[in-house]
């Protein structure tokens, strides 16, 4: 009983201090709010500063020092956010979170949104590639002069980041224009309803939008070799939930109500 209760009182000295350990090594994975950082990659100095509710304000000397910066800026706030959203749009997600995954990587890689962000890459502005590349050397400066914990999610999955490239920063705009087009069904009932009804009966039965395009009017989704593929994988994806994106404007800026 002696040697119970010195092992009981033991562990009510350690579990408090190891408990405080845990605490002030996963506090490493927040974001440095104060201080100076030294790292190369920019040409001049960068101020990034976070007001009381978080939000960053970057000041940098030229462009490229500003995305290197947001770079830098995104992977301390949200880096595990970024991981799984790159690994969704690539398909790649089962690595990391188990064979549950398959199926979701599969329909990805049939709809090969990675595929057209490395294939977009090439065809971007000059100004906006360096954008994107600044933007990537950003988030993997933070990745080599962490020294801190990463997020707690990467350690449950046994998971360390690879580098970002300027293509998992496009993927991310296709994947999120994916989830913002719940009305995919829609357009691709219309496609088919224009290959059996003439132009003047699609048009009565199914306006096309004042501003819409020659393409659109036409009711073609797109006649181009391959694009049975991606009608395949349509089919294969359930429908996206909806965004909290809106916007609004001032009454004095508008005519009605």
């Amino acid at each position: 009983m002696r040697g119970l209760r010195r092992a009981g009182l033991a562990l009510l000295v350690l579990l408090p201090a190891v408990l405080a350990g845990g605490f002030l090594w996963l506090r490493g994975s927040l974001p440095q709010t104060v201080g100076t950082i030294v790292l190369d990659g920019i040409a001049a100095p960068v101020e990034i500063a976070r007001d009381a509710d978080g939000i960053v304000v970057i000041r940098a000397a030229s462009d490229a020092d500003g995305y290197f910066a947001l770079g830098f800026a995104h992977a301390q706030d949200r880096l595990f956010q970024m991981e799984m959203m790159r690994r969704i749009g690539a398909g790649r997600l089962a690595e990391i979170v188990g064979e549950d995954a398959v199926e979701i990587d599969r329909r990805m890689r049939v709809l090969g949104l990675y595929r057209l962000a490395e294939a977009n890459l090439a065809l971007l502005a000059p100004e906006v590639q360096a954008a994107s590349v600044a933007y990537s050397a950003g988030v993997n400066a933070f990745l080599e002069r962490r020294r801190g914990a990463l997020p707690l999610e990467f350690y449950i999955l046994r998971h360390r980041p690879e580098p970002w490239r300027p293509a998992d920063s496009l993927v991310w705009g296709r994947l999120m224009a994916w989830q913002l087009s719940g009305n995919w069904r829609d357009e691709r009932l219309r496609d088919r309803l224009a290959r059996r009804l003439d132009p003047a009966r699609l048009e009565s039965l199914w306006p096309a939008l004042p501003d819409a395009d020659a393409a659109a009017r036409s009711g073609g989704l797109d006649p181009r070799p391959g694009a049975g593929a991606a009608d395949v994988a349509l089919r294969l994806l359930p429908v996206p939930p909806g965004a909290s994106n809106n916007w609004v404007v001032a009454g004095r800026r508008t005519a009605g109500e």
